[in-house]
């Protein structure tokens, strides 16, 4: 029989190749006597059914584990650990098993999610990178535009009167 329900609020579908107990004409058309019969019931129940539920598994699509924090910032799971870090680590090699070792606030079924999602939607994300490197220039030069550089020269200077006004008195 093809029984439909929610499950934690999603629907699922299994199909129960046992016969039920009781009434005999269901029995009969319970009774899977062929994998024909098989293939006959999935067509069937995915006909009158979403494409996300086969044969009691769940192929429900979940969203990748991404939030934006209060900055703007994309962060992966429950960790502080910002997608451009994983994307990068990705593109240079590091698996995803590398990851997890390296940052332990990362989840394994977390990074592999994000790849996934990163493989799949690789222009969104690349602009999304790109956006965050301009930010950030501009974050840079409003930073040394505020704040000049120093000289080596004036910093060997106020080492020395630092020093000279640290010196014991009677030397």
């Amino acid at each position: 029989m093809i029984h439909q329900r929610l499950v934690n609020g999603w629907p699922r579908t299994s199909i129960n190749a046992t016969p039920p107990v009781g009434n005999p004409e269901e029995t009969k058309r319970a009774t899977i006597s062929s994998s024909a019969d098989t293939s006959a019931m999935l067509n069937a129940a995915q006909a009158d059914i979403p494409p996300s539920t086969h044969v009691g598994l769940c192929f429900r699509a979940e969203p990748p584990p991404l939030h934006e924090d209060a900055s703007g910032r994309v962060r992966v799971g429950r960790s502080r650990i910002g997608l451009d870090l994983v994307v990068e680590q990705y593109e240079n090699g590091m698996t995803p098993e590398d990851m997890t070792r390296a940052y332990d606030t990362l989840e394994l079924a977390d990074v592999h999610a994000v790849i996934a999602y990163y493989l799949r939607n690789r222009d969104q994300v690349q602009s999304y990178l790109k956006r965050r490197n301009e930010e950030a220039e501009a974050l840079r030069a409003q930073i040394e535009a505020e704040r000049p550089r120093i000289s080596r020269a004036e910093l060997l200077a106020r080492r020395a009167a630092r020093e000279k006004a640290n010196a014991p008195t009677g030397q």
